[in-house]
């Protein structure tokens, strides 16, 4: 009866391994997404009128560093002055790059901030592993742009000569 019992205690131990192995390998592998790159550069920059129009080619790189297929990834790039993204679809291999390529443009200039976010199409399916997002800011103005105000410095000399002019005719 022990021996019985014994054998039954091992068959239901290697039942359960199995059933537990084979839930292991049933699970489905995900894709693990993120932002891996982003630069900008500047293409043109044109004074019309008033306003300064800059036009930009922004590179973002995503990774998948998982396991599973992304299926259909959404990349938005969105700025502060228009709420309407602009849109690139792509799909992720398991460990695999793609590069998306954004051309934009700005007529505020200032530094901006830019939006990059992912995910899939359904926003109900959005998870930690499949979708994100990142801001970026752009440097509009260049580094070395000096920001004096123009004329500032003619009206300078212009109070200097005008100081010296009355120095003179005082002193005669």
């Amino acid at each position: 009866m022990g021996r019985i019992s014994h054998r039954k205690n091992i068959i239901l131990l290697y039942t359960i391994f199995c059933l537990f192995l084979s839930f292991q390998f049933v699970q489905a592998a995900n894709p693990e997404i993120q932002i891996s790159d982003f630069s900008y550069e500047l293409l043109d920059r044109e004074v019309v009128g008033p306003n300064t129009v800059s036009d930009y080619n922004i590179t973002v790189t995503l990774h998948n560093s998982g396991e599973g297929s992304s299926g259909e990834i959404l990349v938005n790039l969105e700025d502060e002055e228009i709420p309407i993204p602009l849109t690139k679809n792509i799909t992720l291999q398991p460990h695999e790059s793609k590069t998306v390529f954004f051309l934009w443009g700005t007529y505020r200039y200032a530094d901006q901030n830019i939006t990059i976010s992912f995910g899939p199409p359904d926003i109900d399916n959005h998870r930690s592993y499949n979708s994100g997002s990142k801001i970026y800011r752009l440097d509009v103005i260049p580094a070395d742009e000096t920001h004096s105000t123009p004329g500032f410095e003619c009206l300078f000399i212009l109070l200097i000569l005008f100081s010296f002019i009355l120095y003179q005719k005082k002193n005669k």
